[in-house]
């Protein structure tokens, strides 16, 4: 029951200082903390329904940042950590800092039938400098990552990660969240500083539609994440009803977007 949280065991120490993102994957019961600020890095846990997490390791994955706690700024920090399709990789993006050139990255490791791999693989994939918020197309080893300093991409993991399309958004401030429904397959990215959704077609890096929200509140993200994953969705449309509680419909309403009637578009 999502509105009932209830704490199963104890807290765990996530070998960081500056917790700020989290990858479960049900198919192997792991769980994996992302840190930020000085101590920058992971560490993965063993899953239990009714027991404490359990460290895999005694020491995390470390990515020296040179950064304090609370980090100062966004730049050179961690990003993003989430699981592949198939759950055999785990994905974690860090961010640059053009103005020190300094770069970001992708790391990946492998998942190991004892857990998670201790030896990371880093790439920086050519033209990106601050790898953001970032999620999986489905059916696929792509991903599409955003990027701060230009807006989102589409990146291939197989082999050495490389990059399929680039999308240059117009007017954008930082580009930050991106998130692929399974039925359109499209990406909606959104961004800090800015009202506009945007969508984009991964298979091309053509912007399909910018939406602005014409809230009077800049980087209105958290509400519209939530409405896509959702996942809830009817030719392409959200459902009447299927964001419940978060209300994301009723807000974009409000905010002036006018979502088509059930079914609209049906052939």
């Amino acid at each position: 029951d999502p509105t009932r949280l209830t704490m199963i065991g104890q807290p765990v120490d996530t070998m960081g200082d500056f917790p700020i993102t989290a990858a479960i994957s049900r198919k192997i019961k792991i769980a994996c903390i992302g840190n930020s600020g000085a101590q920058a890095g992971i560490a993965c846990f063993s899953m239990h329904h009714r027991r404490d997490l359990k460290p895999l390791s005694d020491s995390p994955i470390v990515f020296p940042r040179n950064q304090t706690t609370p980090p100062a700024g966004p730049f050179n920090t961690v990003s993003h950590i989430f699981f592949n399709q198939d759950e055999t990789m785990l994905f974690i993006t860090v961010k640059g800092d053009p103005m020190k050139n300094t770069t970001g990255f992708l790391s990946m490791l492998p998942v190991q039938e004892n857990g998670i791999g201790t030896q990371d693989t880093r790439s920086s994939p050519p033209s990106t400098q601050v790898l953001f918020g970032s999620t999986i197309i489905p059916d696929s080893n792509n991903i599409v990552a955003t990027d701060a300093a230009f807006g989102a991409a589409t990146i291939s993991t197989d082999g050495t990660p490389a990059i399929l399309h680039k999308t240059t958004i117009q007017n954008q401030s930082a580009t930050c969240w991106a998130a692929v429904p399974p039925v359109t397959k499209t990406a909606f990215v959104v961004d800090v500083g800015t009202d506009n959704i945007v969508e984009v077609d991964p298979a091309s890096g053509e912007v399909l539609q910018d939406t602005a929200l014409m809230s009077d509140n800049q980087g209105h993200v958290s509400w519209w994440q939530i409405c896509v994953r959702t996942e809830s969705w009817e030719h392409g449309w959200i459902k009447e009803g299927a964001c419940g509680a978060c209300g994301c419909k009723r807000q974009a309403r409000k905010s002036g977007v006018e979502f088509p009637a059930r079914g609209a578009g049906k052939e």
